[in-house]
């Protein structure tokens, strides 16, 4: 039922903070659709933003594994896949990957209202000395309903 409440058209405004990988602040506004396929085993995620980068993603519920499972190709040749957990009390959808050569990715899916939601995105590298995160890569999408007027 959560991965429900993410179907249908979507408009998104992101921000992408200055990182390793956006040495300048970067706002984009996108057109996001979701639909159910393969017998309503995974919902697609499609997606073009302004700056004309594209992306797909397949995510569903593993009932073996007891998590959600995330699959992400962008128009640029990433990809990763994630794992992902439901914390029912913040309503957010938690999701985690590791990307090789130290960089980890933490997603996660907070549902504000029926009508939106917000979906952050950092990738991260662990320095040992101080043991702190070095960004590559932040960003935070807030996503609406279109309104129909």
């Amino acid at each position: 039922k959560v991965l429900e409440r993410l179907g249908g058209a979507w408009n998104s405004e992101a921000v992408s903070r200055q990182a390793e990988w956006t040495p300048k602040e970067e706002r984009t506004t996108s057109r996001i659709t979701r639909s159910w396929i393969l017998d309503g085993w995974f919902l697609l995620d499609s997606s073009l933003d302004s700056s004309g980068a594209e992306s797909l993603s397949l995510t569903t519920y593993d009932a073996t594994q007891g998590k959600f499972r995330s699959w992400w190709f962008s128009s640029a040749g990433l990809q990763n896949k994630s794992l992902g957990d439901w914390d029912e009390a913040a309503e957010t959808l938690a999701f985690r990957a590791d990307l090789g050569n130290g960089l980890t990715s933490r997603s996660s899916v907070r549902f504000v209202d029926d009508d939106s939601h917000v979906w952050t995105v950092q990738v991260f590298l662990f320095c040992l000395a101080p043991w702190t995160p070095k960004h590559h890569f932040l960003s935070r999408h807030l996503l609406t309903l279109p309104r129909e007027l």
